[in-house]
């Protein structure tokens, strides 16, 4: 059996949280944090994170400086990112659509995000 891909789902709503791990059902390891501070955390000690859902806005600040932050260990070692708002500044978008990652607003439906992550986890 394979070793289901880890996502690092950054969200401070639990219902959402609990949601998106509905949607996207078996097959992933979920880690998830409910701030930034948690997002390093995670992001630290997973080394095997094949994908982050972020949102843009979380408890303790914006997610865009982490996101800088892990730039280049992202590339390194290839995860894929998208990013979620319902409220985020243009300024934020606007980095998150630059660096190339999708951006979902909120409210989504559960077949768009599936079939965005489905797509990203699926491409060589």
């Amino acid at each position: 059996m394979p070793t289901p891909d880890p996502i690092l789902i950054i969200e401070d709503n639990n219902a959402l949280r609990r949601a998106i791990k509905r949607i996207l059902g078996e097959g992933y390891m979920f880690f998830e944090a409910r701030s930034v501070a948690e997002a390093k955390r995670h992001f630290a000690d997973v080394k095997e994170i094949k994908l982050i859902l972020s949102d843009i806005d979380v408890i303790d600040g914006s997610t865009v400086p982490f996101h800088k932050e892990i730039k280049a260990e992202v590339e390194r070692r290839g995860i894929l990112r998208v990013a979620m708002t319902g409220a985020g500044s243009a300024e934020d978008r606007a980095f998150f659509l630059a660096e190339g990652i999708t951006v979902l607003d909120k409210p989504f439906a559960s077949a768009d995000l599936l079939k965005i992550v489905q797509a990203l986890v699926t491409s060589p």
